[in-house]
This record gives structure tokens, sequence and C-alpha cells, in this order.
């Protein structure tokens, strides 16, 4: 599945997954009992609709966790999930609502990598490895101070690059995939 990524005020589709920033397309979902992800919403409502649109049909409201960094938004199927990274974390949901997993992350939330086994979460600050069953695997906090970019996985190494000395300064690293290790 792709990955679906917009910002404020901006809706994206993919044909299976629609997700509405706040100020997007209010009120088109209707008629859809939401189940909410995230922390609980303010007066000005979620910071964000994501709408299954199944069968059967299935909405999620989003709230990131105040004052926390809103750097990026992300939602993906993935495994029995549906996944979401906005604020400081990601949020695995069971597609019925029944179950979620929340995970803090280092900084602000930037993109999600599914490697088919497992989905890697980077942050402004490292990456953490998810299972399929929703657990973190392992999590490597010291990638970077301001950006964490994965360029490939190969032969069971993830390469990429860390901020170091923004803006511009970047240097490159590899961990193993399986412990999440430096090599």
């Amino acid at each position: 599945m792709a990955r679906i990524v917009c910002g404020e005020g901006e809706q994206a589709d993919d044909g299976n997954v629609r997700i509405y920033m706040r100020g997007a397309g209010q009120g088109v979902w209707g008629g859809l009992t939401p189940v909410r992800v995230g922390a609980a919403p303010d007066n000005s409502g979620p910071d964000a609709v994501v709408v299954l649109k199944g069968p059967p049909a299935c909405r999620f409201d989003v709230t990131c966790h105040r004052p926390a960094p809103m750097f990026a938004f992300e939602a993906r199927l993935w495994a029995d999930w549906l996944a979401v990274g906005f604020g400081d974390r990601v949020t695995l949901v069971s597609l019925d609502g029944s179950r979620q997993c929340e995970h803090q992350l280092e900084g602000y939330f930037s993109e999600l990598h599914d490697t088919g086994n497992a989905l890697l979460a980077l942050s402004g600050q490292g990456i953490a490895r998810l299972a399929r069953d929703g657990a973190v695997l392992w999590r490597r906090r010291d990638l970077g101070v301001d950006g964490v970019i994965l360029s490939e996985i190969k032969d069971g190494v993830i390469y990429g690059e860390g901020e170091w000395d923004p803006p511009g300064g970047w240097r490159p690293f590899q961990i193993d995939f399986v412990e999440g290790k430096p090599l």
C-alpha cells in the first residue's frame, strides 16, 4: 500500500484510504462513528480524519498530543493495522478500532517505511522498528538531532543519514536491521 502524506488544510487519497487534515473536507465523512487516535480532541476537533473506504468503511479521528511538534502526517495500511505517524509518535490501530499500540518517538515524527515484515518509524533523531504485533523490536535514538533519512536497506543493513549540524550537516550511518545496533 502506498503511503499517504498531506499537510494542514489538505486532503489526500490513494483509492483505499483518504486523509482530511484540519480545515479540509469538513463533514464529508458523515455517518461514520469515529475511532479516536492519540490525545483527546480539544474544542477545535481532531487534527486529521482518516477514512478507510472499506468495506466496511471506517473513520479514525487523529489528535496530536500537545505540545508535540507537527512536522509530518502519514497514514498507511500495514499488516492488519492502520499505521498513523504524527506529532511525536506513531500509532497502530487495528482495522476494527478495537486495539491501539502507541509509541512515542524521539523528536518529531517524519515518515514510515514498510519493509514487509516490519515497519520503520523515522523521527527527527532516530528510528524505531515495529513488529507485526505492534511491539517495538528496537529503537535507535542517536542518529541525528534534526532529521533522519533512510537511503536503503540492503543485505540486513539500514543505510541512511542524520542531520547533526542544521542546516545541512548530514552524516551517514549504517545500522543492523535485525538488532538496531550501529555498524
